[in-house]
């Protein structure tokens, strides 16, 4: 399936400036676009007496785009704290995560101040993107006789998360990161200094001497830190599901009987989770089930689930 979808005149709640005598309004307006494709196989490569092999291929990307917003509003929140927020904003994908950045030139380069330290731009903008590039999953199920095991491995590529339980365990100087930060002697930041020349002043990471400002993971002022330093890559490669299933021999229900089929199931869920991010699980979210992605404070990590079954068809 490919699919090119538009939304209109969504039903937006969004600040509106003053002085009116109101904080906010709720109206009609806005216009995203949604495009992508879905792609789902299934095939049987080997079946040969009392054997077979089924599997299960889907695949999927999705491309959303903010084409307008109310006249004069420059975004719309989804949510916010003070370093980070969701916003939708005209050309960028829905729900972009905006925050406190470093200062760039135009060619996308650091600018570090006199001391070498990078400069923290004095406003906010996009920092990272919480949609996937695509996801994907692989399903196996191998059957002999009555029995049969099947399992299923989740894909996600891509897919921006604010790691801010990071960014707060750096800020207290509790983490590991924060740790092994403290033997960073002599760093010289690639960028280009305010007048457009190569850096090279060393700075340590930390250096009790210069009081707060000379400590990096106290740079940005705040509990939350620098919003960009605490932006990852939500990839992951995921074991979702293995399940063991058998089925009690048909002969043993005759057609006098009540029961016609007797299936006994093992299974678990979520038991292999790969992945660089450095949180619980990039799979968790803030606000749960909600249009504001990739949040992670402080959140509960997902869980590893085991059990059986046992499932009887009545006649």
């Amino acid at each position: 399936t490919y699919y090119r979808a538009f939304t209109d005149n969504q039903i937006v709640t969004t600040t509106i400036p003053a002085p009116t005598g109101y904080t906010s309004i709720t109206l009609n307006s806005g216009q995203i676009e949604n495009k992508g494709v879905e792609i789902a196989v299934t095939a049987t490569p080997i079946e040969r007496g009392n054997f077979s092999w089924d599997l299960g291929l889907n695949f999927s990307r999705n491309r959303s785009l903010v084409k307008s917003l109310p006249e004069n509003i420059e975004s719309v929140s989804l949510a916010s704290f003070s370093a980070v927020s969701s916003l939708n904003i005209v050309g960028q994908p829905y729900g972009i995560l905006s925050g406190t950045r470093y200062r760039r030139n135009d060619e996308g380069k650091l600018v570090i101040g006199s001391d070498g330290w990078p400069l923290i731009d004095n406003t906010q903008g996009p920092v990272g993107d919480p949609n996937p590039d695509w996801l994907a999953g692989v399903r196996n199920t191998l059957n002999y006789k009555t029995l049969s095991f099947s399992f299923l491995w989740d894909i996600r590529e891509g897919g921006d998360l604010w790691n801010g339980t990071k960014a707060v365990l750096d800020y207290l100087g509790v983490s590991k990161e924060s740790g092994d930060d403290r033997n960073v002697t002599g760093y010289v930041y690639d960028g280009v200094t305010e007048s457009g020349e190569v850096n090279t002043v060393p700075v340590d990471f930390a250096n009790p001497a210069q009081g707060l400002s000379g400590i990096k993971w106290r740079k940005a002022g705040t509990l939350l830190g620098l919003a960009e330093d605490n932006i990852e890559d939500g990839s992951w490669i995921r074991l979702r599901e293995v399940t063991l299933n058998y089925s009690l021999p048909r002969k043993w229900f005759g057609s006098g009987k009540v029961i016609s089929s007797v299936d006994l199931s093992l299974y678990g869920r979520n038991l292999i989770l790969i992945t660089d991010y450095k949180g619980v699980d990039p799979e968790t979210n803030l606000r749960g089930a909600s249009n504001d992605q990739g949040w992670d404070y402080f959140n509960l990590p997902g869980t590893r689930t085991y059990g059986n079954s046992l499932k009887a068809v009545i006649k």
